[in-house]
C-alpha cells in the first residue's frame, strides 16, 4: 500500500524542533532534537526495507563540536541518529534506524575562500540508507549496507 499522498492544506505533517549551542574557549558544542509524525501515513507491506520518509513517526537527534585550533583551521565532528517507526500491514511496527557519523577539517586560506575535508559513514537497519550525500533515495543502497563518503572541495564565498 502506498502513504498518503500531500496536498495543499493537508494538516497530516506534524513537526517539532529544539536545539541549542555553547561556546567553551574554542569548542563549540551543539545539538537538536527534531521529531516528526505523519498519523495518516497507510500501513506498508510486510516485507522489504522501506524509506524511512514512509514512517509514522521519526525522531532525529543531532549532537556535534566545531573546535577551532588555529585562527584559520577548524575541526568538525557529529553524530546524526533517526529512529523511525513503520507501520506495517500484518506485521505491526516496526522500529528502524539510521545513523551518521561525521569527521571534518575546515582551513581558511582567506576571510571568503576555505579548502575542507570530510569522511561520513552511514548505516542503518531496517530501512534503505537513505545516502549520505544529499538523501539520495534513488540512488542508495537498498540492502541495509552501510555507506562511507569522502568529500574534499574548495569553497569561495560571495
Amino acid at each position: 500500500m502506498a502513504g498518503v499522498t500531500g496536498r495543499a492544506g493537508d494538516k497530516d505533517l506534524k513537526t517539532f524542533s529544539i536545539g541549542a549551542s555553547y561556546r567553551v574557549g574554542p569548542a563549540k558544542v551543539f545539538g537538536a532534537w527534531s521529531q516528526t509524525r505523519r498519523p495518516l501515513q497507510l500501513p506498508l507491506a510486510d516485507t522489504g526495507l522501506v524509506q524511512i520518509t514512509s514512517a509514522t513517526k521519526v525522531d532525529v537527534f543531532y549532537l556535534g563540536v566545531d573546535y577551532s585550533l588555529k585562527t584559520k583551521m577548524r575541526l568538525l565532528a557529529t553524530v546524526i541518529h533517526d529512529r523511525a517507526d513503520i507501520s506495517r500491514v500484518a506485521a505491526g511496527n516496526t522500529k528502524g534506524k539510521t545513523t551518521q557519523h561525521n569527521l571534518g577539517v575546515d582551513y581558511f586560506l582567506s576571510k571568503r575562500t576555505d579548502v575542507y575535508a570530510i569522511y561520513s559513514r552511514q548505516s542503518d537497519s531496517e530501512v534503505i540508507n537513505l545516502g549520505v550525500i544529499g538523501a539520495a533515495y534513488s540512488f542508495a543502497p537498498a540492502d541495509g549496507s552501510s555507506q562511507n563518503v569522502v568529500r574534499i572541495g574548495l569553497r569561495n564565498k560571495f
